[in-house]
């Protein structure tokens, strides 16, 4: 039907649909590598930014207010071409990318913050947080 399914539901799904359906594909970021649902071919950046927009949605409703920036958090191994790849499937998803910061500095520091407190922190104080 066209839909696209992230998360939760996309797995729930993958076991019906496996033909229309990819899994995995961050470590491939970076790479030209095309990953296939169904006849149609996307790279992992593509991939990648279908999620974030997912995220962003989500995000949205949940705010009440739109989502135009975003800080993402990527694997500690990731290197220079995967790091631009995921700023690039940021863009792709309408979001501003502020700043990358490793998956454990992003989930110790930020993901205690109340809904709503990063918009009301100074600049100085997100720089201080993703320090």
């Amino acid at each position: 039907d066209g839909a696209v399914w992230v998360g939760t539901v996309a797995k729930e799904k993958r076991s019906a649909y496996p033909e229309q359906s990819v899994a995995s594909f961050k470590r491939l970021m970076g790479t030209e590598r095309k990953l296939y649902l169904g006849s149609q071919g996307y790279t992992p950046q593509e991939l990648s930014a279908t999620v974030l927009r997912q995220l962003k949605q989500d995000a949205e409703e949940y705010l009440g207010e739109p989502v135009e920036e975003a800080v993402i958090s990527v694997p500690a191994y990731f290197n220079d071409e995967q790091r631009y790849a995921t700023r690039q499937a940021g863009l792709l998803a309408d979001l501003r990318v502020e700043r990358l910061v490793r998956v454990r500095e992003g989930s110790l520091r930020l993901g205690d913050l109340p809904r709503g407190q990063w918009r009301r922190l100074t600049p100085e104080e997100r720089e201080a947080l993703l320090r």
